[in-house]
């Protein structure tokens, strides 16, 4: 008959504290990106959390209907406006954050919209 044996490690208070801490710190930063999630119809900022390039963020828009508003300042990034509600976890699930822009930081992306209603003719 074999013996099996066990072995237990102790957990101490110290290490069992800074799981605590890790945890409620990851929580923490959970809850501050869900509330800059956007609203539908609002402008957001769709940054990649790779090296990612644009064509893949101008991908995921098309296939969610969101409309391109512009570039974003960071490479990689792009600006839309938001189709739903769930396309902040929809894009957290592809490795990038959908954030939420105040309207009074869209004048550049408004006026992209402009610029280009006035090359085309169907808006002159």
């Amino acid at each position: 008959m074999a013996k099996v044996m066990f072995t237990i490690t102790k957990v101490t208070s110290a290490a069992l504290g800074r799981w605590a801490v890790g945890f409620q710190a990851a929580l923490v930063i959970a809850v501050l990106l869900a509330s800059l999630a956007p609203s539908p119809g609002t402008a957001a900022l769709y940054l990649p959390l790779t090296l990612a390039p644009q064509a893949q963020g101008i991908a995921w828009a098309k296939r969610h209907g969101s409309d391109l508003l512009g570039t974003g300042p960071v490479p990689g990034s792009i600006i839309v406006r938001n189709g739903t509600s769930d396309q902040f976890l929809s894009a957290a699930s592809e490795g990038a954050l959908l954030l939420s822009i105040p309207s009074l930081l869209c004048g550049a992306s408004s006026r992209l919209e402009t610029d280009n209603n006035r090359r085309d003719p169907k808006h002159a």
